[in-house]
């Protein structure tokens, strides 16, 4: 008999999986092919590494479910692997899970959810909001709910943190691939092959530049890991210049200068060189980059055009509110007073009052900035994880201003519930 090791079981059990696959794709439509393999090798993953599943899906649900074929099918697929991977987690927890201490903040969040399935009683588009009620609860509840199951376990949940890194760099480097091997990127938005919105890319490139932020102050005496770290944020600028995003762009520059600056204490000159060479280093990058690509990204029509088209969104949100005050005109009631243009105002503020009225743009007020509330007294208990999560909420934040519905800022409700649990724990962290 031979003697198989751990290591080389895993090898011949990944060997398999791999056969297992290529038969897949060899014999089955391509939708359901994909699916399949993002199930095996997922289930694979997660039984030894969980956090990666949850981290899979909170930065790339919308991303890698577009880029294997914009299917529902695959979207499950991902948030069942979520789910798995926190189920395996909460199996082998070594802390004893004990409940999370009340937030007003989470009864906002019940509150808010009960309204958007209530909005689907009196909304004039009852498909749209079925569809926006399921993504609701299928993205931004669980996206929500994930850091709760880290409570005193800050471990484990920066050790989560960093999953979501490792994701946001093999996005960069897969984007890096697609770019040096075609040449149409000089000229059009990177958006990955024509298969998913350039916008999903740069954030969560963002999202990775932010948490390489942080984490880089931890190597001051590794010159070679900080190079490395510095080598990573530089190509993920330049994916997001590519990409032509700008409202991401804009965001992880201001929240990037904040991170900086108070992840550690600092004197005001050291702040003062800090926010300055920060300035610098962003002016630096733009005179880096050819002038026609600026051009082409930034300049053209259809960028004037997409503004112009955010002001009249908003525009026309602002009257649909003014005729609904209270209650709004339904969850997906925008879509049929836009005259089909588009099912969203582009700002999740504008969509909760146009959709649920001041009652729900109220309530999800107290519950989207409620990090405004405890800034200080987390970040006095957790300086550099707090700084972290607060610029990662700010992202998210000010993305959400420009691009997307509820849905499409999940990740924004992520940081919420970090923000919550941060203030719920009883350790004292860096």
């Amino acid at each position: 008999m031979f003697n198989i090791t751990p290591m080389n079981r895993n090898i011949l059990l990944l060997l398999i999986v791999i056969d297992i696959v290529a038969v897949v794709i060899g014999v089955l439509p391509t939708i359901w092919a994909a699916a399949i393999s993002v199930a095996i090798f997922g289930l694979i993953i997660i039984v030894n590494f969980p956090l990666i599943g949850i981290s899979i899906f909170l930065v790339g649900s919308f991303l890698f479910s577009y880029f294997l074929g914009e299917s529902q099918l695959i979207t499950i697929v991902i948030v069942i692997i979520c789910l798995t991977g926190i189920t395996i987690y909460y199996i082998n927890r070594d802390i004893p899970y004990s409940g999370i201490r009340n937030d007003f903040a989470t009864l906002s969040f019940l509150l808010f959810s009960g309204l958007i399935v209530s909005g689907f009683f009196y909304t004039p588009n009852t498909d749209y909001a079925i569809s926006k009620i399921y993504r609701y609860a299928m993205f931004n509840s669980l996206a929500f709910m994930v850091p709760f199951i880290f409570h005193n376990d800050q471990r484990s949940l920066k050790k989560l943190y960093d999953n979501i890194f490792y994701v946001a760099l093999g996005l960069v480097l897969l984007s890096s691939i697609l770019i040096l091997t075609s040449n149409k990127y000089s000229s059009t938005r990177f958006n990955m092959s024509g298969t998913v919105n350039p916008i999903w890319i740069a954030r969560v490139i963002g999202v990775g530049i932010l948490i390489s932020l942080y984490k880089i102050q931890f190597y001051r005496d590794d010159m070679t890991k900080r190079m490395l770290y510095i080598v990573f944020i530089m190509m993920s600028l330049w994916i997001m210049v590519l990409t032509g995003s700008r409202a991401p762009l804009i965001s992880v520059f201001i929240s990037s200068v904040i991170l900086v600056l108070y992840i550690v204490e600092r004197s005001r000159k050291t702040k003062f060189l800090t926010a300055f060479g920060s300035l610098f280093l962003a002016i630096s990058l733009l005179f880096m980059i050819p002038t026609e690509i600026m051009v082409s990204k930034y300049s053209t029509i259809g960028s004037r055009v997409s503004t112009l088209q955010r002001f009249a969104l908003w525009e026309r949100a602002l009257e649909v509110t003014g005729a609904n005050l209270f209650l709004g005109k339904g969850t997906g009631g925008f879509q049929s007073l836009s005259g089909g243009f588009t099912k969203y105002p582009h700002n999740i503020f504008l969509e909760a009052s146009s959709e649920l009225g001041l009652i729900g743009l109220i309530i999800m007020i107290s519950f989207i900035l409620r990090p405004l509330w405890k800034t200080k007294e987390i970040i006095n208990k957790q300086r550099a994880f707090g700084i972290l999560i607060f610029c990662l909420w700010l992202f998210n934040l000010l993305n959400a201003q420009f691009s997307g519905d509820f849905t499409g800022n999940y990740l924004l409700w992520f940081c919420v519930g970090s923000w919550i649990e941060l203030s719920s724990s009883e350790e004292v962290t860096q």
